[in-house]
């Protein structure tokens, strides 16, 4: 006996094939099945579109044709593992209901900030709004699913949380930093002798203004030519082996307050007054063991995701038809 085909669906399968009809012939073309459910050239095409831009590539850029069919291979195979997982999700009966997809459209919706934008969203995602739907519940469903297993398989002991903080001692250290304040005075690359040293003059000037009691801050902003300045000079801090080395040995040179002599770098003349310094330190255990946790969790999380698709992939009929 056929079990009956619900309501909702038969929406989908409508707005489905409503969607799939509005595609030219060629983008109809079905370049791979799983358990016989098929993907067309169009998903694809989108999906691909999706892992490049993921990758900040641009399609005119693309010239190595093997990296290309290596993107290729990674839509699909993502096109793919959303399938089994919403397959396999409806096996568990973990589908998500109607309200969880209404809501979830529903904060899409809102996130577009209007119907404009949201039908910009369907048109970038080449999608029907049924068809949106249908994809929101495969996501859902996928994740539910992916929650499951994640519950069952992936834990983390305190014992393991020891074992890494043991393992891994050079990501506990933290080297010794400085936080300096700067005021730059450019030196073209091919300025004579006389404009570099009436470039080092200024900013001498400068430097007795500050001992005087004036605000490096405010003179920065007025005279640095570095872009620092719209913070005032305020550098971020860091440790050695970061940047320019005539900065940086300057910089840890200096006792908290003090003011350097004037640095040469190829940028020009340069003024440094350190803020602060951290002295380096090892992180305790206590204080890194969340950190620790959520990094264990993802990677190991994961790892078990992985290793569900990959036996869900040896229990489908998966069919390729199409050449990357």
């Amino acid at each position: 006996m056929h079990k009956p085909v619900s309501s909702v669906s038969r929406a989908l399968a409508v707005g489905l094939l409503a969607g799939l009809a509005l595609l030219p012939a060629w983008a109809q073309q079905v370049v791979a099945r799983v358990n016989g459910v098929a993907i067309v050239l169009d998903q694809l095409d989108r999906q691909h579109e999706e892992v490049m831009r993921e990758k900040r590539l641009h399609p005119a850029r693309m010239t190595d044709p093997n990296k290309f069919r290596a993107l290729r291979q990674e839509a699909l195979d993502r096109l793919v593992q959303v399938e089994l997982l919403w397959q396999e999700a409806r096996a568990q009966g973990l589908a998500v209901s109607d309200k969880d997809v209404e809501t979830s459209v529903r904060m899409a919706r809102k996130d577009a900030r209007n119907e404009a934008g949201f039908d910009r969203l369907l048109m970038r995602l080449g999608m029907t709004e049924p068809q949106y739907r249908e994809h929101v519940r495969k996501m859902l469903s996928g994740d539910r699913l992916a929650e499951r297993i994640i519950e069952r398989e992936v834990k983390v002991t305190d014992e393991d949380l020891q074992g890494f903080y043991d393992l891994n001692p050079r990501l506990f250290k933290q080297e010794e930093q400085v936080k300096p304040r700067l005021i730059l005075l450019r030196v073209a690359p091919n300025a004579s002798e006389a404009d570099k040293a009436a470039q080092r003059d200024k900013l001498l000037a400068l430097a007795e203004r500050i001992r005087a009691g004036e605000s490096m801050e405010a003179l920065a902003r007025q005279f640095s030519d570095d872009p620092t300045r719209q913070w005032g000079g305020e550098m971020d801090a860091f440790a050695r082996g970061a940047g320019d080395r005539a900065l940086e040995d300057a910089a840890f040179a200096l006792k908290e307050g003090e003011l350097s002599p004037p640095v040469w770098t190829a940028a020009g003349w340069n003024l440094l007054k350190l803020e602060q310094r951290t002295p380096a330190k090892v992180v305790a255990l206590a204080t890194a063991r969340e950190q620790i946790r959520q990094h264990l969790m993802r990677t190991r999380s994961k790892d078990a995701i992985d290793k569900a698709v990959a036996g869900l992939r040896e229990k489908a009929k998966i069919e390729v038809l199409a050449s990357m």
